[in-house]
């Protein structure tokens, strides 16, 4: 019974996350030439660098690098977030299962199931927060990086 109820919904779930990577991917192959031709042709596609507009004494990047690395920092970070829903996709949908079937044993079991598998979601999601934070995407991710230092309580 168990192994149906699993390969039941984990088909269910994985067929919906092929249909929703196939949406997605369509959206991160119009934004990344969005995002690439808005950003590189603010001076033309320029390759020169120029005076900063806020520091007259500092030299910017070109606008074609300015347009390069915004595409691909988009891209990181939509492929790093789908990579995670299908993660917790698989997990919570093993975890639903598991904790469903436990519940017909008693509900400290349940509990008990319930909660580990908690315990791993918020692991999972700490530990890729506190990595992408502490890893070299620091000055591009201020804001997760704030909230990391939050949540471990480092500074």
């Amino acid at each position: 019974m168990f192994c149906f109820l699993v390969h039941s919904n984990t088909t269910r779930a994985t067929s919906f996350l092929f249909i929703e990577c196939q949406y997605i991917g369509i959206f991160m192959v119009v934004f990344k030439i969005l995002i690439f031709l808005f950003m590189g042709y603010v001076e033309g596609l320029s390759t020169k660098t120029q005076q900063c507009t806020y520091d007259v004494h500092r030299m910017c990047k070109p606008a074609l690098a300015n347009g390069l690395f915004s595409t691909v920092s988009f891209l990181l970070g939509a492929i790093t977030s789908v990579l995670s829903g299908f993660l917790g996709m698989k997990i919570a949908t093993y975890a639903n299962t598991r904790t469903t079937l436990e519940a017909r044993k008693s509900v400290r079991k349940t509990f008990i199931t319930a909660f580990r598998f908690g315990d791993v979601m918020g692991s999972l999601l700490f530990g890729s927060v506190h990595w992408l934070s502490e890893s070299g995407f620091k000055e591009s991710m201020g804001g997760l990086k704030n909230s990391s230092i939050e949540i471990s309580g480092k500074v």
